[in-house]
């Protein structure tokens, strides 16, 4: 019976490393190893710190990206401040009431 029995350990070292992307990493801290926790192959820290900073550089992007989106959002709330009466013709505030998804840029 004893021959039946798998390691999960060897199990997962022979997961296709070819194709794994390493998302979840081990790092230990004593050895200074890092691991992919999914396939067990050990990652060059280099590697690992580069792949940190780009994701940290798409973030700061997209954050950027938003501040944009924004700041339009913003120009066309100032813009539906006021408006224009049909009857006398003078300018006059408005309530403006806008959902989030007009908040988020949607509609």
């Amino acid at each position: 019976m004893a021959d039946n029995i798998i390691s999960f350990i060897e199990k997962r070292k022979k997961f296709d490393k070819a194709g794994c992307k390493h998302l979840t990493i081990i790092v230990t801290k004593e050895f200074s190893n890092v691991e992919c926790k999914d396939c067990g192959v050990e990652l060059n820290p280099i590697w690992v710190l580069l792949r940190l900073a780009e994701n940290e550089k798409s973030l700061v992007q997209k954050l950027n990206q938003k501040a944009k989106l924004f700041d339009n959002i913003s120009k066309k709330l100032s813009e539906k401040r006021k408006t224009k009466c049909k009857h006398c013709g003078k300018f006059t505030d408005i309530n403006i009431k806008m959902s989030s998804l007009e908040w988020r840029g949607w509609e």
